[in-house]
């Protein structure tokens, strides 16, 4: 058991260090595809394709452009692979809607997507674009803008220019992220690609093609520029490169410190975890025990139920062994359970109704006073003294509805049984104090862990994560005192037994000798109330009223217990039960850096 603990709890730590939690709603660009057509009249054609993959509901996404660096947007179209979609207000899937003003165009369509890849597709022209001098013209366009707050998988542009040049006299640039390349594949085309463009980081180019080709146009500036603008391009490309050597150099100089520290702390965790299994396997391994059968059909031993959740549970006392607590005096007759129905008027007719209530027999109360531990007088007194105002009886309902109260009452009451499991002596104290040791070894790889990850980066995340791991399972460790190990593996072996149906293949005289016992520690044991329902259900009809006295249950005649409704009747009431006090009590369950000078600039996103 303790070994399935350490196996878990290490799951649990990688989940917590490498895994956040996810994300109901999101999206990825893929991939933007963008074809551009430089016209004579100094128009450029764009044609930009947009691949989303959607994870979770969308039904819109936005596309922003700046204008600047040319004079305006006309012919927008919008379509994706099945729809061409029409300008509207309705904001209905297949319709878009256009905003402009002096500075920015700005559009936003409408869809239906969920936990799928959509292509868009939009269209529109851009005007009095280039720059004319007497020996070139300049496109000057970022055709991805620094507003994206998503990174793009892939860009792919294409420029295509006007024809009549030959392929040396075009010359062409790309900025943004160092990883992007510009290719020149012949005269009238320009390729720009880059893989990884990071959200935030634009994506530009630069090319110049013979002025003598848009002859018709207007001259920006009467000056030659082809040599300034090469000079410019070769002063950023040197800069570029210059941070490409920089950035293989911090790599090669992080890759050696990473080896270096990777071998140092390596070590360090092998003897740290060396040095805590030593720890562990002195103070920290469960006792051997004498109990060798996977399935156990008696009942260990007549403690309190209350403090056998506090012993198999991991020191847990929870919401369910309350009510075991309650079931337990009933049995033993101090409380009677009633199951009530009621008709209650509705809107749509009479309805029935299921109350369950708790009854107190003070005269029973004090006859056995001598049998009722403080613990379990502490729950008579809250539920009929302070919640019932001295009444003696108190429905299921009415404790839900009091969980301020009850919540702090529960609080004290887990200490009184905390108190009283630790004069048990269920748990080995001298253990407890050495395990503690462990947390030396598991700080220490923590700290150099941190350490290592300032230095060396996210991958040297090895002694951190398995100092972690060490400090989890080191706090996590109370092994079970040597006089309670065969107790303690009777009762796991019992938890088996009842949740693995093994109690139908029992003898009914020695199931109906259980019975009861097995509803109340199962309880604790974390027996569903399906598992109830089915163990009750095995009863003969005639036997349970014997079994169950003091539950007074209502069929189809008053003080009716006969029939497989009464498993149902018992099942709902532990459910109903479980679910009240849980609530009650809080224990539920190749380019250059450039400019970034060029027209353009898109941005967006979606939801």
């Amino acid at each position: 058991m303790q070994k399935i603990h350490l196996i878990t709890l290490i799951g649990l730590a990688h989940l917590f260090l490498f895994f956040s939690p996810a994300q109901s709603k999101s999206y990825r660009i893929e991939r933007v595809a963008i074809l551009a057509q430089v016209n004579l009249d100094g128009s450029m054609l764009i044609q930009e394709t947009r691949t989303y993959r959607f994870k979770g509901r969308f039904k819109w996404a936005d596309y922003r452009l700046p204008i600047k660096g040319f004079a305006a947007i006309e012919d927008f179209s919008l379509r994706d692979d099945d729809t061409a979609y029409r300008p509207g207000q309705s904001k209905e899937p297949g319709t878009y809607q256009i905003q402009k003003s002096r500075d920015e165009f700005y559009v936003k369509w409408f869809y239906r997507a969920s936990n799928e890849t959509r292509t868009f597709v939009l269209s529109y022209r851009v005007t009095d674009l280039l720059r004319v001098y007497p020996d070139v013209a300049e496109l000057y366009y970022m055709f991805i803008g620094a507003d994206w707050d998503r990174k793009t998988t892939e860009v792919s542009v294409t420029v295509k220019l006007p024809e009549g040049a030959e392929r040396d006299e075009i010359h062409a640039w790309a900025h943004g992220p160092l990883q992007g390349n510009v290719f020149i594949k012949d005269a009238n085309t320009v390729q720009l690609d880059v893989s990884n463009l990071p959200r935030h980081r634009y994506w530009e180019g630069r090319i110049l093609f013979p002025s003598r080709l848009v002859s018709n146009l207007s001259m920006t500036r009467n000056i030659p520029q082809l040599s300034l603008i090469t000079e410019e391009e070769t002063r950023w490309a040197k800069e570029a490169n210059e941070a490409r050597i920089r950035a293989r150099q911090e790599l090669a100089a992080r890759n050696e410190r990473w080896l270096r520290w990777s071998i140092i702390f390596a070590v360090l965790s092998i003897a740290g975890l060396f040095f805590w299994m030593r720890i562990f396997k002195q103070y920290g391994k469960a006792y051997p025990t004498t109990v060798r059968a996977k399935f156990y059909s008696d009942i260990p031993t007549d403690l309190p139920p209350a403090l056998i959740s506090y012993f198999v549970n991991h020191r847990s006392v929870s919401g369910g062994a309350l009510l075991a607590t309650i079931f337990d005096l009933a049995r033993r007759g101090i409380l009677t359970i009633e199951e009530k129905k009621t008709l209650k008027k509705s809107f749509f007719g009479k309805k029935e109704k299921t109350e369950y209530i708790l009854q107190l027999d003070r005269n029973a109360l004090k006859t056995k006073s001598g049998m009722v531990q403080p613990f379990e007088k502490e729950v008579l007194d809250f539920l009929f003294e302070k919640l019932g105002a001295g009444e003696n009886r108190i429905s299921m309902e009415e404790i839900a509805k009091s969980r301020g109260k009850t919540i702090k009452w529960f609080s004290k009451w887990r200490k009184s049984i905390s108190v009283l499991a630790k004069e048990q002596g269920f748990f080995d104290v001298e253990s407890r104090r050495k395990m503690l040791q462990g947390l030396i070894p598991a700080l220490v790889l923590i700290l150099f862990g941190a350490i290592a990850i300032f230095l060396a980066g996210p991958g040297a995340i090895t002694p951190f994560v398995a100092g972690l791991i060490l400090l989890i399972i080191t706090l996590a460790t109370h092994r079970i005192a040597r006089p309670y190990a065969d107790q303690y593996a009777q009762w796991q072996a019992l938890r088996r037994y009842l949740r693995k149906y093994k109690f139908v293949e029992a003898d009914r005289s020695s199931l109906v000798d259980n019975l009861a016992p097995y509803l109340i520690y199962g309880m604790v044991l974390g027996l569903t109330s399906k598992r109830i329902k089915e163990l009750v259900g095995l009863v003969p009809g005639e036997q349970q009223a014997n079994i169950f006295p003091w539950y007074l249950y209502h069929g189809s005649a008053a003080g009716d217990h006969f029939g497989p409704a009464f498993g149902e009747a018992i099942s709902s009431m532990v459910s109903v039960g479980s679910s009240s006090f849980s609530s009650a009590t809080g224990t539920g369950g190749g380019a250059s850096a450039g400019a970034g000078a060029g027209a353009g600039g898109s941005g967006g996103g979606a939801g």
